[in-house]
């Protein structure tokens, strides 16, 4: 069976988003289909559809899987406070822009291609939903409605930061870019 966590599936997807990479160097995001994804990294269409169901997931999943350590760096997950990022947070914050900066060419594909990044606001959408109440109780915010336009803001500012910075050729170190957010979260 090929389940999401065995070694062949996950060798599966390593190949595919190499291959996406590759691709992306030639092509614009829109102008890839999925029969020049899978002839790149030698799958069939199949084995594509048993993994994703189309190519702004596979993309989503991938950012996704990089980023999942970024929320903790504007959201403590101790206190449940915004701007208040611990140092392993912070650690991890740093990790994942290395990650993004090593990997410029699909994370330059994901914040410039529009159908990519709704996406990831419907992925904001989903965190804010999840996250408990007890935590959100903490923010202190008039309401729900407030405390979700405030983390819809931070996900603008950290994607924007990073979007100028995979632009620009990453000339900053991953360390320099986590500090400019953290000012601009703790509006030093």
């Amino acid at each position: 069976m090929n389940t999401p966590n065995n070694q062949r599936s996950q060798q599966t997807e390593k190949e595919l988003e190499e291959a996406l990479i590759l691709l992306l160097k030639k092509k614009k995001f829109e102008d890839i289909s999925i029969q020049d994804l899978c002839k790149k990294a030698g799958v069939n269409r199949t084995t594509f559809y048993a993994h994703f169901d189309n190519l702004p997931e596979m993309i989503s999943a991938i950012q996704q899987n990089r980023f999942k350590d970024t929320v903790d760096f504007y959201i403590n997950p101790k206190t449940g406070r915004f701007h208040e990022p611990d140092k392993e947070a912070h650690d991890k914050c740093v990790e994942t822009l290395k990650k993004v900066a090593a990997n410029r060419d699909i994370s330059l594909a994901f914040f410039t291609t529009p159908c990519l990044y709704e996406l990831y606001a419907g992925h904001v959408q989903n965190y804010w939903n999840n996250i408990s109440e007890d935590i959100r109780k903490k923010w202190k915010y008039k309401s729900d409605t407030n405390a979700l336009y405030h983390l819809i803001a931070m996900h603008a500012c950290f994607n924007a930061i990073v979007q100028h910075w995979l632009e620009t050729g990453c000339k900053e170190s991953a360390e320099e870019i986590v500090e400019i957010i953290g000012d601009e979260f703790s509006m030093k």
